[in-house]
């Protein structure tokens, strides 16, 4: 039996094993749900973020994280991978399509990103 949070593997489409951390979504400073975020192994309990996550807050690709139950998010950080996670919140919904994340899309690949 796995302990709570501990990777879960999964065969992609392409064949070679990946693995999946589940971390706490933390909401107004409250815990709310998990996310499986995916993580390659480094070692005992310690992964690298493979895709910044959506609702874990801290955390972007490649950062180095060891999993720990006493931490208040879940996890220790261990290094900052070098990458930038960045969410945007609109006042309306909106879709793909609106002039807003066309805006934003024109912005950030002005900065030569890709959103």
């Amino acid at each position: 039996m796995r302990s709570r949070g501990a990777p879960r593997p999964h065969a992609p489409h392409h064949g070679a094993v990946k693995h999946e951390v589940k971390l706490p979504g933390i909401v107004e400073g409250e815990r709310r749900g998990q996310e499986a975020v995916p993580a390659g192994p480094l070692g005992a309990r310690r992964f690298r973020v493979r895709g910044s996550p959506g609702l874990v807050e801290g955390l972007a690709a490649g950062d180095g994280l060891e999993l720990d139950a006493a931490a208040p998010l879940g996890y220790r950080l261990l290094r900052r991978g070098g990458n930038l996670s960045v969410w945007f919140y609109c006042a309306r919904d909106v879709r793909e399509n609106d002039a807003e994340p066309a805006d934003l899309r024109g912005a950030v690949e002005a900065l030569a990103w890709s959103l």
